[in-house]
């Protein structure tokens, strides 16, 4: 049996995310173990999956219309007392982390404390900003010194932890990451909009639309076109072929997660005073040639 589906990146961060819970490596960690969770507009949907509701702040480095951002959105639910500047990643003192020990949320971790005990059994999850065509992905960095990505897979290297990467099709990019990584970095990029951002390559277990919905239903799925309108920007659209218990299930759960959005968010307010964000300097200022 074959059907054809599309998914809005939306949509697809769903899939992926339910997908993401069912490795056994996940549900080893999240029975037993740590399961460390880096906010972000896909992994949101894995809280959401977990507790059955999004989480107040969910984002840290984003990509705006105006260009790239180090202070994420916040749902409008977000008390006032929490400010843009709050949000701030610093590796070491990186707070806005979720972290379950058998299965049970944390409150009081900061990531060095959580990836400095974590081992072969635990899990941690990032999202990344590209993925390439052989399946490598990597994550904008706007800090200088790597960040919180550069110290967590220092400790998965050295600790033997476990990472999944959840990514959509929407972030497939025609060049390699190792390439990437040698046209970026924040004191490379004379005009900027927004943060100049370098690129650090990820290592783990990689989960696209493709691989959710094997995992969850067993059946193939083949991408056969990207993009749209009307909404539909950044979709992907798929054949999925495979018995036809397969693929009847696999049409169940793209058909219950249709038309679903991210919350309403706020968005810090621009220019801020980030001395390395273009957008905050003035706009006479004469760039290099």
């Amino acid at each position: 049996m074959r059907a054809q589906v599309s998914l809005t990146p939306t949509e697809s961060k769903s899939l992926i995310s339910k997908a993401v819970i069912k490795l056994d490596i996940v549900q080893r960690a999240l029975n037993n173990g740590t399961v460390a969770i880096h906010p972000s507009s896909t992994t949101v949907f894995i809280m959401k999956e977990l507790f059955g509701k999004m989480p107040d702040v969910w984002m840290l480095g984003v990509v705006l219309p105006r260009g790239t951002c180090h202070m994420g959105p916040v749902t409008e639910g977000t008390p006032e007392s929490i400010r843009p500047a709050d949000l701030s990643a610093r590796a070491g003192s990186f707070r806005r982390l979720w972290v379950l020990k058998k299965g049970l949320l944390q409150t009081d971790l900061t990531l060095d404390s959580t990836v400095r005990d974590m081992g072969v059994d635990d899990v941690y999850i990032k999202a990344p900003n590209a993925i390439d065509s052989e399946g490598n992905t990597g994550v904008m960095l706007a800090s200088e010194a790597g960040g919180s990505v550069a110290r967590m897979m220092g400790y998965a290297l050295g600790r033997g932890f476990n990472v999944v990467i959840p990514v959509g099709l929407e972030k497939l990019i025609p060049t390699s990451i190792r390439e990437v990584v040698k046209e970026t970095g924040v004191k490379k990029m004379d005009y900027a909009m927004g943060i100049p951002v370098g690129m650090y390559p990820l290592q783990g277990t990689v989960i696209t639309e493709v691989n959710a919905l094997e995992i969850l239903t067993g059946a193939t799925a083949v991408p056969i076109g990207a993009g749209g309108v009307g909404g539909a920007e950044g979709s992907v659209t798929l054949v999925i072929k495979g018995e036809a218990g397969q693929v009847k299930k696999a049409i169940e759960i793209v058909e219950a997660i249709k038309g679903l959005k991210l919350p309403e968010i706020r968005l810090p307010n621009c220019p801020c005073k980030r001395e390395s964000c273009h957008l905050a300097r003035a706009r006479e200022t004469e760039w290099k040639e």
